[in-house]
């Protein structure tokens, strides 16, 4: 299928009219996905004498049950940690990056208020540095089923998977978007078409008529691809071939036929590399887009040698053409004890095989699993570019020992190595019986293996984030190991959800830390909105005196009270607990002396 130069910007105009109304349409009907939501919250800013005395922080939670963690990192040393290498086998390496000092026992908490505790100590036990540090709150819920957000749109070991937040404008969707494209990932001496399709989160999860989606001939789409930040129907798919050529091809999405190539971009629509790998491109990196008018891709030689690279090459958004190459191979090279296809002791790499952008990280996993790092993909220079990276050494994702303490092989693939907006990474699993992800902190910390509920050996072929204040924020993931459908299969088990939630703060010695009092009343808009079931409300105070925040219905009538007291000058927020209420458009009014403001919210269902 072609499209005329002169009627291409009308014809992409119907298209998105179509989309458009495809996806109303897939909110507004059916038994659609609505999550219940974890969510914590916390002071930003916590003044503490570091004397010794316990600090006793309040977290106010709301949805679900959760487990999970309390952290204390660095702040504001970043520069002074330089390549710093750990462990007895060097197994993890910190550059540029603030450290963590503690890390909690497990906890486990209750919807309302709880108290989390911290001595001031390091993970030795030993007292800290009065300074300034970072906590972290990180938990999920670990207790309830996996909700089904779509049956037959979901993950496999040889897809790629991404969801879109923001629309050309970059505003906040509020149904966000899920993109896969589904095909084989062991390239091809012949084109062969594969489909990439997309999802609306909230649609109901059991209509596949919902499906939007297009086509594209390649050698193999296992790969990821990207999608234009700027024009939703543009897509740069990635592909290789056993001629060990590969490329980068931008396409225009057509709804229900075959995309088409932009031949004004790069090399007649496309930016072409060549590989010396040994499995000819089967584990690389396909196109991710990081911004800035910037696309990148990856090039590894895996076979066992000397001559071994992993490289991240940087492609021109609009113009196709090479910027530089990075090189991220001392974070992929690893020696395979007894691994299947290799001599002992022979050094291979192993990546990366996936990558996801967090707020300017770019967190990297291996196919089979054990080395996992973190990038800054807009440094300057090479000593500036690797942020950190574990490989092997600390017990988690990494080799194990045999009853006689000899090194035997584990299978820990990262089919996806994905982060939420605090950088914690939770490549998936397997091979561990009942373990669903590994925990990485910030700054690669390992942080154990964790399970969802009802988990059993299995299968991990994905573990995603929403994670931008919307009203389906948490863990998107597979459920091939807890489903109990004997029709069930890699590709039929679908996408679930489960609620997730991290928050970060500041932990400091100075006295008056509280924010200065603002100049003007402010109320700031619910977030998340919409929501279901609960929102919060900010706002701030020029001055102390009684407040009150209502609640309000469409006809105009009050149904709730949220606040009724006397609060100082300052910053406040309050959460909204609207389980009890039906879905639709109410009104919060925040009152206090003289100053009133309402704000339109939506509760959805």
């Amino acid at each position: 299928m072609s499209i005329k130069k002169g009627k291409e910007k009308e014809v992409r105009k119907l298209f998105v009219i179509a989309l458009i109304l495809l996806f109303v349409s897939s909110v507004a009907f059916g038994d659609n996905f609505n999550p219940t939501l974890l969510k914590f919250s916390a002071p930003k800013m916590i003044h503490y004498d570091f004397d010794g005395t316990a600090l006793d922080i309040n977290v106010v939670q709301t949805g679900t049950s959760a487990t999970g963690l309390f952290l204390i990192y660095t702040k504001g040393n970043a520069s002074s940690i330089v390549d710093i290498t750990n462990g007895n086998l060097g197994w993890h390496y910190m550059n540029l990056i603030d450290t963590c000092v503690y890390v909690s026992e497990t906890l486990e908490w209750g919807a309302g208020t709880n108290i989390v505790t911290w001595g001031g100590t390091n993970i030795d036990g030993n007292p800290v540095d009065s300074d300034e540090y970072t906590y972290y709150i990180w938990g999920y819920d670990y207790a309830n089923p996996k909700q089904p957000v779509a049956k037959y749109f979901g993950y496999a070991w040889n897809e790629r998977n991404m969801f879109i937040t923001k629309d050309e404008s970059g505003n906040s969707l509020t149904y966000p978007l899920f993109y896969r494209n589904a095909g084989n990932n062991g390239g091809s001496d012949a084109l062969a078409t594969y489909r990439y399709t997309k999802w609306s989160i909230g649609a109901d999860p059991n209509d596949t008529n919902l499906v939007a989606d297009t086509f594209v001939d390649q050698y193999s789409s296992s790969t990821s691809y990207a999608l234009d930040p700027d024009d939703h129907l543009i897509i740069y798919a990635h592909t290789f071939n056993h001629a060990n050529e590969c490329y980068v091809e931008k396409l225009l999405w057509v709804p229900g036929d075959k995309a088409t190539t932009q031949t004004d971009w790069g090399e007649g629509g496309r930016y072409t590399y060549s590989t010396t790998a040994t499995w000819t491109g089967a584990w690389m990196v396909g196109a991710v887009d990081i911004g800035y008018g910037q696309l990148i891709c990856g090039n590894v030689d895996m076979g066992g040698g000397e001559n071994l690279y992993s490289d991240i090459i940087y492609i021109d958004r609009q113009t196709g053409d090479e910027i530089r190459i990075m090189d991220v191979t001392k974070i992929f090279t690893v020696v395979y004890p007894n691994a299947p296809g290799t001599d002992v002791n022979t050094p291979c790499t192993e990546g990366p095989y996936d990558v996801s952008l967090q707020n300017g990280r770019l967190f990297m996993g291996s196919f089979f699993g054990w080395p996992v790092g973190t990038v800054n993909p807009y440094a300057e220079t090479q000593d500036e570019y690797v942020l950190w990276y574990n490989t092997v050494g600390d017990g988690q994702h990494d080799k194990a020992l045999d009853a006689q303490g000899n090194n035997i092989y584990a299978w820990q693939y990262d089919y996806q190595t994905r982060q939420d907006e605090n950088w914690f990474g939770t490549p998936t699993a397997y091979d561990l019986g009942a373990v669903s992800f590994d925990l990485f902190g910030p700054d690669g910390r390992g942080l154990g293996y964790w399970n969802f509920a009802g988990e059993t050996a299995g299968w991990r072929f994905g573990l995603d984030y929403i994670d931008y204040g919307s009203a389906y924020d948490g863990m998107y993931c597979d459920n091939v190991s807890t489903s109990t459908d004997p029709g069930d299969s890699w590709f039929t088990q679908g996408m679930h959800f489960v609620a997730h939630d991290s928050i970060e703060g500041t932990i400091t010695p100075e006295v008056g830390v509280e924010e200065e009092a603002p100049s003007a009343y402010t109320v700031t808009q619910n977030s998340p909105n919409p929501f279901n079931p609960t929102t919060t409300i900010g706002f701030s105070l020029a001055e102390a005196g009684n407040t009150t925040v209502n609640v309000y219905n469409i006809a105009g009538q009050k149904v709730d009270t949220i606040v009724n007291e006397f609060m100082d000058a300052g910053s406040h927020s309050v959460v909204w607990d609207a389980s009890d209420f039906s879905a639709g458009v109410y009104f919060y009014t925040v009152k206090s002396g003289d100053f009133s403001k309402t704000t339109k919210m939506t509760l959805i269902r």
